[in-house]
């Protein structure tokens, strides 16, 4: 016989209408580990109503399998504040993968009353998890190669600089001999550049494979958070924690994403012409807390503050991570000296970098008084996940390089071994001013549909219902082929499409001559885990409005279309301001 539950839930009932519409699994047991509430994902996963369910143990609904469960819900009991589980459950397409937090739920003298507990599929998580290691372990794989062959070459250069000291050879004969050696610090150089190039394709690779995997989650996380307005302010507090604590994971590996991206010279989302003494004193003040006591800091800056068209947001991370380095090269007390000035370089200037076209510069130097670097670790500043400090800690310079060279700008760092270190940054300058681009008429949600072009099924789930809230009907298309089917359709109202680059049957590029061919006036947002140079940049020098990079929140989805198409209604359940007026 099964026993009557305890009531742990508030005494007005259980947010059923919020639970029900939630893909995780919610269920509150008992002390005795019986079912007082289970939500509808849960009681599909188990195959039964839910009647069938409250008042049993799993041990009665699932026989020995309960066994996956059961000892994490006695840990909780015995006194565990929370716990995480991942367990397999046979549902009734086949077996899941859960990731089950369970917590206690306790009286106000502490006494544990019963159990919360919260499960996520994470199924296909799992698999491309999977995916994901293997992509690592290629790239770890490919940048241990780098290493061996550049130690390689390291160590021939070694051996042919001891043969010309021992040769006494005429200064005559020396002198070609020198140059050949110069043509050599030039051939070693390119070649690491190829490798390089080599490897950052990789990195945008994965990249874009987690952007992809992120725009589904932060999505989500943001719908949540907007049905959470509407439910009892207890509820909403305990479910809050778990959101927050996901939306923080989240932002860390979005932070490692722009780096991979960064790295793989494909991070300019937002250009904009800033002036570059101004900029960088700005940013500087903010990141004065990074710098301990102990290390002065000395600035000048150029009195003539020269333009430049950057994404601040990455010139931001590479202020961040040089000074970084400089910060952790110090032990002890020391200086850090940071400056800005303007360069001209002539065709045949001999101070001209290598990497620079002829032309008008600014330039960043960072000198700090640490302990330097031999020859070996200036050589590998620049390989992503390398550092002196904490190895495979990050892409910091690695990511500086990247972000500098798609600017069109260069980088230089000069070390001695116990002497200090010199950073220097060179970005083309600007004396252009951006053109004013006219917002669009407003329009209205109601008249017509939105046509999304995504094979990703999270990701098309999270626009369906951020597009449906904001009253738009949505037109699912998961290949370019079943795209063109429905622009094609004289029935269908369509105002806008968005668009992602890769697609199972074709690529963004070639489909989207197509799609405005049939559909003329078509207006369209690109979307895509890769950064918007490339593809993306094709696409929308071709015609395109907008570019919409993942992962996005519901609030840059809605910017990118208040940009398209004017004035976006709020979310349906958001509280609308003064600044969310249809």
């Amino acid at each position: 016989m099964s026993k009557e539950p305890p009531d742990l839930l508030p005494q007005h009932g259980p947010p059923d209408k919020f639970l029900d519409h939630t893909l995780d699994v919610v269920a509150v047991y008992s002390r005795d580990l019986r079912y007082t509430f289970i939500n509808r994902r849960g009681a599909s996963l188990l195959g039964r109503p839910r009647q069938e369910i409250i008042g049993r143990t799993n041990r009665e609904l699932m026989g020995d399998r309960a066994e996956e469960i059961e000892p994490h819900l006695r840990r909780v009991l015995q006194g565990w504040d929370k716990v995480v589980a991942i367990h397999e459950l046979q549902g009734p397409l086949g077996p899941v993968t859960l990731e089950t937090r369970l917590s206690p739920v306790q009286d106000s003298a502490g006494e544990v009353l019963g159990i919360v507990g919260v499960s996520r599929d994470v199924t296909r998580d799992a698999a491309r998890t999977k995916r994901l290691e293997t992509l690592a372990g290629r790239l770890l794989k490919k940048v241990r190669s780098m290493e061996k062959d550049l130690a390689n070459e390291r160590e021939s250069r070694r051996k042919l600089a001891e043969a010309l000291e021992s040769e006494n050879g005429l200064l005559e004969k020396e002198a070609p001999r020198a140059q050949e050696i110069d043509d050599e610090a030039a051939e070693e150089e390119t070649q690491r550049e190829r490798r390089m190039e080599s490897v950052s394709t990789l990195a945008g690779g994965m990249a874009h494979q987690f952007n992809n995997a992120l725009s589904a989650v932060t999505g989500n996380l943001d719908l949540m958070n907007l049905d959470l307005l509407n439910v009892d302010p207890p509820v909403r507090k305990t479910l809050s924690r778990y959101t927050e604590r996901i939306k923080d994971s989240v932002d860390r590996m979005g932070r490692l994403t722009r780096q991979l991206l960064a790295y793989a010279r494909g991070g300019r989302y937002s250009p904009a012409l800033v002036p570059f003494s101004t900029y960088v004193r700005y940013n500087l003040s903010l990141l004065g807390h990074t710098i301990p006591s102990s290390i002065t800091l000395d600035t000048e800056f150029s009195s003539e503050d020269r333009k430049v068209e950057i994404d601040t947001n990455q010139l931001q991370m590479v202020l961040s991570s040089v000074l970084l380095n400089a910060v952790e090269s110090i032990e002890g007390k020391g200086a850090i000296r940071v400056s800005t000035g303007t360069e001209d370089f002539r065709q045949k200037d001999p101070h001209r970098p290598r990497g620079l076209r002829p032309g008008s510069y600014v330039y960043l130097m960072v000198e700090d008084t640490g302990e330097g670097m031999d020859e070996a670790t200036r050589a590998r500043i620049f390989e992503p996940f390398f550092s002196t400090k904490f190895q495979g800690r990050g892409l910091g310079m690695a990511a500086v390089y990247g972000v500098v060279r798609n600017h069109g700008g260069w980088v230089s760092v000069d070390s001695t071994k116990g002497a200090g270190t010199r950073v220097k940054i060179w970005l083309p300058a600007q004396d252009v001013t951006p053109e004013t681009v006219p917002l669009p008429h407003p329009a209205h949600a109601a008249e017509g549909s939105i046509l999304v072009i995504e094979d990703e099924v999270p990701v098309m789930d999270v626009f369906r219902t951020a597009l449906e809230r904001m009253g738009y009907s949505v037109l699912e298309a998961p290949t370019g082929r079943k795209a063109l089917e429905i622009a094609s359709d004289p029935a269908e109202m369509i105002k806008m499409a968005v668009l992602d680059i890769l697609l199972p049957d074709m690529d963004g590029r070639a489909l989207y001559p197509s799609l405005v061919s049939a559909r003329p006036g078509l207006k369209v947002i690109v979307s895509s885990g890769y950064a918007v140079e490339g593809p993306a940049q094709e696409i929308l020098d071709a015609g395109a409005q907008a570019f919409l990079p993942k992962p996005f929140s519901l609030v840059e989805l809605r910017e990118a279309l208040r940009k398209v198409l004017g004035e976006a209604p709020p979310l349906l359940g958001e509280n609308p301001g003064p600044g969310n007026t249809s």
